[in-house]
């Protein structure tokens, strides 16, 4: 009967790490602690067989990197390359040559401890910085382009409001200088600048108009009535008195003139002591009935000054436009004026204080009639060419 085969052992003598022989510390029980940036380590083996001293073959395993046992050798040396950070348990045990195993192993426990690139919080850690400092710096990237925004935006509302206001007072400015250029600056009423700015139209649309009331008697179909009115006299107030003195009488007068007219009247500073009256949709009895106001408030009407009362009647010549009833569409605006002109030198004739009106024929046509009146009114109206409206104030006994 053979005798039992004796147990094969197996040692650990030494630890070579990074190339630098490491003795295990005697009565080491935890594991080695391996700096960080360690890859290579190399563990040197020794085994014992009661029969064949030399002869054991060795197994190996390294835990945290394979969980096998290699095959079984004569190395005494086992190396690993590459090692990742962490913990790893070396084991070694003994196998005889019959594949009898040693009843204990060699056990050698270690960890590597990482690199700061190699923890586990150091990439979420950057990852984390970074989209600190990229959110951060959006964020103040987008602070400085609201700063800035902001600014633009004060910027623009300060040259909006600079500029509107430049634009107010432009646009007031042009206004004082249309209200300047329309205005007489004497009387405060339009001037002849103005009459002649608008005259054009508001004489298409009183054609029109009469155009459209054939069937309504002459005398009441509307259109433009055009009053001339003259101060009568004026020039010996200006003789005797001074301009100082006819200016003021001017200025009374203009006043009267206009709280006689009707509200869409125009009364305008014609020339020296000339005024027009321009009615709109009008008819000859407005025409007239606003002649016979005008005359009687300028009786009315007296300027004092300097212990002085001055007062002046006046001359009102009338006309109508279109100024040939049964053709609207010949003749035009400065014609009728001086028709008008020419019924207020008629009326000064007459003996002044009073007004003329002077018309064509419900059934003229000629075109020329306006020209013949003014050029020669006695033998035009003498020919019954045109007709004369007149009335005179006749002071009471």
């Amino acid at each position: 009967m053979m005798a039992p085969e004796p147990k094969p052992r197996v040692f650990i003598e030494d630890i070579v790490v990074q190339g630098e022989v490491r003795s295990i510390p005697a009565g080491e029980t935890g594991p080695l602690k391996f700096p960080a940036g360690t890859e290579r380590i190399e563990v040197l083996l020794s085994g014992i067989h009661g029969l064949m001293p030399d002869s054991p073959l060795l197994q190996t395993r390294l835990l945290g990197l394979d969980d096998d046992w290699g095959a079984p050798s004569l190395r005494r040396e086992v190396f690993y390359a590459a090692l990742a950070p962490g913990d790893y348990r070396f084991e070694a045990r003994a196998v005889s040559p019959r594949g009898t195993l040693g009843e204990t192993m060699a056990v050698l426990e270690f960890s590597i401890r990482p690199t700061l690139l190699q923890r586990g919080w150091f990439w979420p850690a950057v990852l984390a910085s970074v989209l600190v400092l990229v959110v951060g710096g959006m964020l103040l990237r987008a602070r400085r382009l609201a700063q800035r925004t902001q600014r633009l935006e004060r910027s623009i509302a300060e040259r909006t409001s600079e500029l509107r206001e430049k634009n107010e007072a432009l646009e007031a400015a042009l206004r004082q200088l249309e209200h300047i250029n329309r205005t007489d600056a004497l009387t405060g009423v339009h001037n002849r600048r103005f009459l002649e700015s608008i005259i054009v139209e508001q004489a298409h649309r009183a054609e029109a108009r009469h155009a459209r009331q054939a069937t309504t008697p002459v005398r009441e179909r509307q259109g433009l009535v055009l009053l001339m009115v003259d101060i009568d006299f004026f020039k010996e107030v200006n003789d005797r008195h001074g301009h100082a003195i006819g200016d003021e009488v001017l200025r009374a007068f203009a006043g009267m003139l206009q709280q006689s007219v009707r509200s869409e009247d125009l009364v305008v500073r014609w020339g020296g002591e000339e005024f027009v009256v321009l009615m709109r949709e009008a008819s000859l009895e407005d025409g007239i009935a606003l002649a016979r106001r005008i005359t009687a408030n300028a009786r009315q009407t007296a300027v004092q000054v300097d212990g002085l009362r001055i007062q002046r009647t006046c001359s009102v010549g009338l006309a109508c436009h279109p100024f040939l009833p049964a053709a609207p569409g010949l003749g035009n605006w400065s014609e009728t004026i001086d028709v008008a002109d020419q019924a207020m030198y008629q009326a000064k004739a007459r003996g002044r204080d009073g007004w003329v009106a002077l018309l064509a024929p419900e059934d003229a046509t000629d075109p020329q009639l306006a020209r013949h009146l003014v050029r020669d009114p006695e033998g035009t109206l003498s020919r019954g060419e045109a007709l004369i409206e007149a009335e005179r104030h006749s002071p009471g006994p």
